[in-house]
């Protein structure tokens, strides 16, 4: 800190997840949310790794912004949070023994000598969103089961037509007619605990939560209302129908940061928790989810997580989802070339 400069704290994950960025950019530590990167040895050269460092953490600001906001503070309040935002709960307080020597075993040599367990009949959520409706389609072709699909419908539309029309959008293919006897719609919401009930009329054997509110920042609830209390209400009713579990959940738990000294280290497939930094609800309510559906898994339910990078645009034909604006991709590009 300069001398005499009084040090302010920083209150909301956007501000903490900005002066973590000034530090690691300007090598330095203690940066205050007050702090101007410029006056503090950032140039106008550095400036994109701050766009990019920010996109990482699902903050989407322009290489103008920085300038017209080069405080934390001020970059913090550009994502709209508000800095009587309280801070997220402290992941290290949690045991998490029984989730190690699970991982123990998430080995390249377990998967090849482990049994195959196939797939059978599957419920599926987020089939509209982009992952989703490519899951369905490839469980369409090479599968012989049946999905049972959970859909939100709309004022204007029901759950079913919503599908419909997702389905032909991207693959020009009424399924309704190509697939009529193997895929059924069921209008409910994983945060709805009456749509479980009208699961447990039917039988499935996988549950492929697609699922997932992809915002990283709200001032509201509606984030970990899906990615995690969802979750919760899933495996529920996994346990409690003897359903195995596939959870889609992201790279991006693996933070940007370690908040403790040593040599850099990236998340492997065989860790949850190593020290990192969450600075997002989308992502600290994907890596609660996560330590759930582990937790559930050392007690003995069938269990796969499938953590995925950023979507980007299909390789056979160049089709992107349908809401590309809001791509976490999308707007990387936006922020490097624009």
């Amino acid at each position: 800190d300069e001398a005499g400069k009084e040090y302010v704290a920083p209150v909301t994950a956007a501000e903490k997840a900005f002066c973590g960025i000034f530090e690691n950019i300007l090598q330095m530590e203690n940066v205050s949310v007050t702090d101007n990167f410029f006056e503090i040895g950032g140039t106008s050269l550095t400036v994109t790794r701050i766009v990019i460092a920010a996109d990482k953490l699902g903050y989407n600001i322009s290489y103008g912004d920085v300038f017209s906001n080069p405080t934390p503070r001020m970059l913090g309040k550009l994502t709209g949070e508000d800095s009587s935002i309280p801070e997220f709960g402290d992941l290290s307080d949690y045991d998490y023994g029984p989730i190690q020597e699970l991982l123990k075993k998430n080995q390249t040599q377990s998967y090849l000598e482990g049994e195959k367990q196939p797939l059978g009949d599957i419920i599926l959520t987020g089939a509209s969103g982009f992952l989703g409706i490519h899951v369905l389609h490839e469980f369409l072709k090479d599968y012989d089961g049946k999905a049972y699909c959970i859909l939100r419908g709309k004022k204007d539309m029901t759950a079913e037509n919503r599908l419909k029309s997702m389905f032909f959008y991207y693959f020009e293919e009424n399924f309704a007619e190509a697939y009529a006897d193997r895929v059924a719609v069921i209008e409910g919401d994983i945060t709805n605990l009456d749509s479980f009930d009208k699961l447990k009329q039917i039988h499935a054997d996988t549950f492929i939560n697609c699922a997932a509110n992809v915002k990283h920042f709200s001032k509201g609830t509606d984030i970990e209302d899906v990615n995690y209390h969802g979750v919760r209400n899933i495996l529920a009713y996994c346990k409690e129908t003897d359903t195995r579990i596939v959870q889609v959940s992201t790279m991006s738990i693996g933070g940007m940061y370690i908040d403790q000294p040593g040599p850099v280290t990236h998340l492997k497939e065989d860790q949850l928790y190593i020290g990192q930094m969450l600075t997002s609800k989308y992502t600290y309510a994907k890596f609660l989810a996560e330590r759930e559906v582990l937790q559930y898994a050392a007690q003995g339910l069938g269990a796969k997580i499938m953590r995925v990078g950023n979507l980007s645009a299909r390789e056979s034909d160049g089709e992107y989802q349908i809401n590309f604006t809001t791509n976490t991709f999308m707007g990387r590009l936006k922020s490097t070339y624009l």
